[in-house]
């Protein structure tokens, strides 16, 4: 059974004293030369673990220099003045010769020390604290464990944590968020490693929690006497509520329940604004809500007057109406809007009264009555009829009139009421009006009328006044005529914008033009607008438009300039020109509509290579630079005017062409990266790059330059995958396959291809080593011997065998890619045994004091292969009942005390425990001897003393069995056969039979 030696010895060292030396002294001088030095016999030393300083012992002169080679385990020193090794090893180190020079001016000796560092198993477990008081729903902080000594491979714990809570079992760490409450229990944290393990005790209580965020639906509640409270059912969080209470007691009529904490009723008495402190309790805390609670009076109702509607005059004295109301006390009494000027409303009676003082239209008012609970409104219909007017006079009784001037305001007076409309029979002549709220009479009369008589009533709803007003208007002389333009320039056959004459004065009944106007435009003689399309082209002509009426005219002279006809309908063949670069674009003329070209024009300037011809309007040439898409504005104009034509022009390349990539069809390793794959491109530069479908998981495409690279992660079948290179020309695609296959496994092999190990003891667990790809699949040929299991998902051996034999199996490692194989033999049967022979212990019944000896023997059987074996070392653990027995001491057996010629082990040590004594033995570092067990052979004699206080007085005696193993794990010493430095087997024990006997 392949083992590490390591854990045999690891917490027997309890530390190494030395033997002689300078022994820290001062430090003498000598004349001759050291002679020998010696250091004392050490065995291993334990990593992280101080060793007592090792002094050495020297022989002739005192060396005042030392030095060792190679360098001692990292941790340890060698002190270059005394010799004197010490410190802490901090690194294990198999047993390794180290040569020690010590000398002076005189000389120099060496000695030859072997150093041996073993691993420590967890030590020191610490979680900051030994007791931990959590709370229920509340998320902990991690606890994260320190240990001493070797790191943790593996963390368990017992009992299992409360519900919530989890441990890690790698790195020892406790999380979570306890849900139940539990009683505080004391818990075992044990961390292990390949050489033991270290236990710590923590006892971890989860409480439960208080009520938390209690909340009723409303924090502020207001009612009036009478009213019935919604049910208040309040809401709490955390823990159960176990009781609820409200402080001060609730108003008259309102309760709170003290299970439910639903606060109900109807409140029956008024009371002020009070806050009631309402606590949820349970057996962890409390939590409390503050609720503001208001009962109100009952609001006033039913409020009247004994009139509805009143209409007064102004002047009118209203007597005091008084109001009736019910149900609650009135506060006060108020009035929106507010009453007619003289008219008042009394806040405490709720009386109206008073003299009307100014007119008021017809309004309702409402007058509520009111308390802090509520209010009543009574409407009231109320209106201060105002005078009727009179004396009603305008400054002049009689107005003539010229038309065309102003009428300078006629503003009325008038006695009594005020006014709210003037009106005047019949109407005004043209240009006049009356103002309907003022009476004031304006304007400018814009046609003759004979003298006429004019009623003016002045009125309002009460009544009226009247005067009469007789108007003559005269007619007046036209002047100031004159029209938009002076100087007018036209086009042949273009419709001139009609000109319409205005005049300053007096109408005109009829225009003239002197000289006529040229051919194709009119003068209309009733209204003077000119208009047409002029028919020829003409130089500049002044023409006097004349206007008049029976009292006479008005004239104002135009000249009129016509011009030849503007050019129109300018066309290309092509209004958008995509060119390519280097390509002639030939010829492109243009046609026009109407109007001859006297210019041309372009904007912008055409793109580099082709030109334009400034007399034809042609565009040619060939494009010697890219360009974007460009509006270029070519305009043909004459002295009346210009058209225009847009071409749109854009240069581009040429389209891509002759798309290689270097491998058209790549097969790909599933994990081993491609090669960067960069494609060539004849013709025109690619804007951009596309592949469809997209590559395998793992490759990444640059669609800015088609190159593929990458690892590829998933087995993907052979596709085509269509890469296209495109730029705005066009486009150019290629076929690009890939497929990608997976790794077959590789390098297959157990830690030992020959396991021997005894039958019907559990084996030790054999676990693959591979390589490459992953395996789906393990087999073995033949099948394991009975008891043994193999895991066909992942190689692992495992059981305990039920016979004995010996068999050589095959084992596949295998996927869809391929396979690998190797061979493990394994080797069933008793290979050693570890027994003593039934002992008798006898002791005084007195005293209970008495005491015996045990040899602790090692037999190997001779069907072992290797038989007789050469052992390395031993480790034998045997347990006792420590209320009958006690260890005394244990020797050296005669096969360990023979060994290097009579010197014993390299290594013994004994480590007793309460109940159990820990022995290991190490033949030789060097390996220079070995032990064998081809018979009985005599490993330890255990000295046994009774435990004489529970043994006094007793005269039946007692019988048992000392069973073998350690009954802990701390220290992690087992029964092991040691084989060499690496590996080692289980022997099979047996119990020792013993009897107390009382004399």
């Amino acid at each position: 059974m392949p083992r590490v030696l390591l854990p045999l010895l690891l917490l027997i060292i309890s530390g190494l004293a030395g033997c002689g030396g300078s022994g820290g002294g001062s430090t003498e001088v000598e004349s001759f030369p050291p002679v020998s030095i010696s250091y004392p016999a050490f065995g291993p030393f334990m990593l992280g673990s101080a060793i007592s300083p090792i002094d050495c012992i020297v022989e002739g002169g005192a060396p005042d220099l030392w030095t060792v080679t190679p360098n001692l385990p990292a941790g340890l020193n060698l002190d270059p003045l005394d010799g004197t090794i010490s410190g802490t090893p901090l690194v294990v180190q198999a047993p390794t010769p180290h040569t020690i020079f010590a000398q002076n001016d005189s000389g120099q000796v060496t000695v030859v020390v072997t150093i041996f560092v073993l691993p420590a198993s967890p030590c020191d477990l610490d979680y900051g604290a030994t007791e931990f008081q959590l709370i229920e729903d509340a998320s902990i902080v991690p606890l994260i464990p320190a240990n001493g000594c070797g790191a943790a491979d593996l963390w368990s714990i017992d009992p299992p944590l409360p519900t919530g809570l989890t441990m890690n079992p790698i790195s020892g760490s406790i999380s979570g968020t306890p849900t139940d409450p539990a009683a505080a229990v004391e818990y075992q944290i044990t961390a292990e490693n390949a050489f033991g393990q270290g236990v710590v005790l923590l006892t971890i209580e989860v409480l439960g929690t208080a009520p938390c965020d209690l909340q009723y639906p409303q924090s502020t509640i207001t009612l009036q006497v009478g009213d019935l409270l919604v049910p208040q059912q309040p809401q709490s969080g955390c823990g159960d509520v176990a009781e609820f209470s409200i402080l001060p007691s609730l108003p008259a009529g309102l309760s709170l329940d003290a299970v439910t904490g639903i606060i109900s009723g109807t409140a029956t008495q008024v009371s002020s604004a009070t806050v009631h402190q309402v606590t949820a309790i349970n057996p962890y805390g409390a939590d409390q809500q503050a609720l503001t609670i208001t009962v109100l009076p009952a609001p006033p109702c039913d409020l009247s007057y004994s009139e509805v509607s009143i209409s007064l005059g102004v002047g009118d004295t209203l007597a005091p109406m008084m109001p009736t109301v019910s149900c609650g006390l009135v506060d006060g009494f108020s009035v929106f809007p507010a009453l007619p000027a003289g008219l008042t409303l009394d806040p405490t009676t709720g009386a109206i009264g008073g003299v009307a003082m100014e007119e008021s239209a017809i309004n309702l008012y409402q007058i509520v009555a009111s308390n802090v609970s509520g209010q009543a409104g009574f409407d009231l219909e109320l209106e201060v009829l105002p005078q009727a007017p009179c004396d009603l006079q305008y400054p002049e009784t009689t107005l003539n009139l010229l038309v065309g001037v102003a009428l300078d305001d006629q503003i009325p007076a008038v006695g009594c009421g005020q006014v709210t409309l003037y009106q005047i029979f019949p109407a005004l002549p043209p240009g006049l009006t009356i103002d309907s709220i003022s009476g004031v009479i304006s304007g400018t009369a814009q046609e003759t009328s004979n003298s006429t008589n004019y009623e003016i009533v002045a009125s309002n709803f009460r009544g009226s006044s009247s005067t009469t007003i007789a108007i003559t208007v005269l007619p007046e002389l036209p002047c100031g005529l004159q029209y938009p333009q002076v100087d007018v320039v036209l086009t042949v056959g273009e419709a001139m914008a009609a000109l319409s004459p205005t005049s300053s004065c007096g109408s005109i009944d009829v225009y003239t033009a002197i000289p006529p106007l040229p051919t194709g435009i009119s003068l209309e003689l009733a209204t003077g607008v000119i208009s047409g399309i002029p028919q020829f082209q003409s130089g500049r002509s002044d023409h006097v438009i004349i206007g008049g009426n029976a009292s006479g005219s008005t004239s104002t002279t135009i000249n009129i300039t016509v011009n030849p006809e503007a050019p129109c309908g300018l066309q290309y063949d092509s209004s958008i020109l995509s060119l390519v670069l280097g390509e002639d674009l030939g010829t492109l003329l243009p046609t026009v509509a109407c109007g001859a070209v006297d210019s041309w024009s372009v904007n912008p300037d055409l793109p580099a290579g082709l030109s334009f011809d400034g007399s034809t309007g042609a565009l040619s040439g060939i494009p010697t630079e890219l360009a974007v898409a460009t509006d270029h504005l070519i305009e043909g104009s004459n002295v009346s005017g210009s058209t225009s034509f847009t071409i749109s022009i854009d240069v581009v390349d040429a389209a891509p062409c002759d798309l290689v990539y270097p491998d058209p069809a790549l097969l790909l390793i599933l994990g081993d990266p491609l090669s960067l794959q960069i494609p060539s491109v004849g013709c025109g530069i690619p804007d951009q790059f596309e592949i469809d479908p997209p590559l395998p998981q793992g490759l990444s495409f640059d669609s800015l330059t088609g190159a593929i690279e990458g690892t590829p992660t998933t087995v993907t079948a052979a596709t085509v995958h269509q890469v296209t290179a495109t730029n705005g020309t066009g486009f150019i695609s290629t076929d690009l396959s890939i497929e990608v296959i997976g790794q077959a496994p590789c390098e297959l092999f157990y830690p030992e291809s020959v396991v021997a190990h005894p039958s019907g003891v559990p084996f030790p667990i054999q676990v693959p080593q591979i390589g490459c790809g992953a395996v789906d699949l393990w087999t073995i040929t033949p099948d394991l011997p009975d008891g043994l299991n193999f895991d066909p998902l992942t190689g692992i051996i495992s059981g305990a065998a039920n016979s004995e034999g010996e068999s050589s199996h095959l084992i596949r490692a295998e996927n869809d890619f391929g396979e690998v194989d190797t061979t493990l033999q394994i080797i069933l049967r008793d290979v050693f045994w570890y027994h003593a022979d039934p002992f008798v212990l006898e002791y005084s019944v007195a005293t209970g004091e008495g005491s015996t000896s045990v040899p602790l023997m090692c037999e190997e059987s001779f069907a072992n292969p290797s038989f007789p074996t050469q052992l390395a070392g031993i480790s034998m653990a045997i347990q006792y009942d420590s209320q009958l027995l006690e260890s005394i001491s244990v020797d050296q057996g005669t096969s360990l005390a023979t060994l290097n010629g009579g010197t014993g082990p390299d290594f013994w040590a004994v480590n007793p425990i309460d109940g159990a004594i820990l022995i290991g033995a190490l033949v030789s570092f060097t390996f220079n001897d070995v032990l064998v067990c081809d018979v009985d052979r005599e490993i330890a004699v255990v000295n046994f003393g009774s435990n004489a206080i529970n043994l006094q007085g007793n005269a039946t005696g007692v019988s048992g069995s000392l069973p073998w193993g350690n009954p802990g794990s701390v220290p992690p010493l087992d029964n092991l056969v040691v084989i060499d430095g690496t590996t080692s087997v289980d022997p099979v024990v047996r119990p020792v039979e013993f009897q107390l006997l009382p004399q």
